[in-house]
Formats: structure tokens, sequence, C-alpha cells
């Protein structure tokens, strides 16, 4: 991931972390 939550995602990001974290 692209730091995770030691970033600020933008919308885009943060579905994109949640769809890999469903699939994880």
């Amino acid at each position: 991931m692209k730091g995770g939550l030691l970033y600020l995602p933008s919308q885009a990001d943060f579905l994109v972390v949640n769809q890999v974290l469903r699939l994880a």
C-alpha cells in the first residue's frame, strides 16, 4: 500500500484500499 493510514488518501484511493482489504 501507499503508506496506508499514514497518509490522507483521496476518495478514489480510499475506495481502492477498501477493496484490497476486502480481498485480503
